[in-house]
């Protein structure tokens, strides 16, 4: 068991931290069907980038660039979790056209940013999540959230219910908006049983809310050890297809390519 857990780790790193398995030997890219997206369509992926270094402390920040280059740079909207300096942020807004808001948890957006805020949604710890309402047309405008939930407290892992009382508040944020939002990000909720999904506090409270899950029929780990842990949930306009981007340098690999047709 312990050679086991030893391999397991030791290729977990090698796949985090090496710019040689960079071209996907481990991991390869959701084709998109061939028929094109709805007309009224908006495009977003979402990453944790890991604060810009491997786990071996390297810098990660050549192949974030990289994959803005080959992809990220195409969607209409990026979410980031983990930014490590708003340096980065700046030079990918100025290079591929976005407009930028947040600082640790960020949104890109290719639409103009009517508003913005970061807001505290774990008061005992401070964590914190970036909202903002992006102008989709001169009638319609989004809210979308840029969120990385809690992983543990005081070294405690098992924190479903707190988990779930974070984006409680988030969906409370939203509630009064009249448009269609997106929740999206670093849940840090596994879908080790895709079965047992629904009875966790993160998707009880957004399903309650009358949120749907974008990856729901897509099966696609994000993070190299705990599996799926990164979501995208919606309402107010209905899903269209999800895909998987490729591990690059980060423990995770973004969730992309999933349209949305505008209600």
């Amino acid at each position: 068991m312990y050679k086991s857990i030893i391999v397991v780790f030791f290729l977990s790193v090698i796949v985090a931290c090496s710019d040689i398995l960079y071209d996907e030997l481990l991991s390869s890219p959701s084709s998109y069907p061939h028929d094109s997206p709805p007309k009224n369509s908006l495009s977003v992926a979402t990453w944790n980038i890991h604060g810009g270094h491997t786990w071996f402390g390297t810098s990660n920040v050549n192949n974030i660039k990289r994959e803005f280059s080959n992809s990220l740079s195409k969607e209409d909207i990026v979410f980031l979790q983990e930014v490590p300096q708003s340096e980065l942020l700046d030079e990918l807004a100025e290079k591929y056209g976005y407009h930028k808001s947040g600082t640790r948890n960020a949104i890109l957006s290719k639409y103009p940013i009517l508003a913005s805020e970061v807001i505290v949604i774990n008061p005992g710890t401070g964590r914190t999540a970036t909202w903002a309402d992006i102008e989709y047309t001169d009638k319609i405008a989004i809210r979308i959230y840029s969120i990385h939930l809690s992983y543990k407290i005081k070294r405690w892992l098992y924190i479903p219910v707190t988990r779930g009382a974070e984006l409680k508040r988030l969906i409370d944020h939203a509630y009064s908006f009249e448009g269609p939002v997106i929740l999206a990000g670093d849940f840090n909720t596994t879908d080790l049983i895709g079965s047992k999904l629904d009875k966790r506090p993160v998707f009880q409270k957004a399903y309650q809310a009358g949120f749907k899950n974008a990856f729901l029929e897509r099966q696609c780990n994000t993070h190299l050890i705990l599996g799926r842990i990164d979501w995208v949930f919606y309402k107010g306009m209905s899903a269209w297809f999800s895909g998987c981007g490729i591990y690059a340098g980060s423990d995770h690999r973004h969730m992309n390519g999933t349209f949305f047709n505008i209600n």
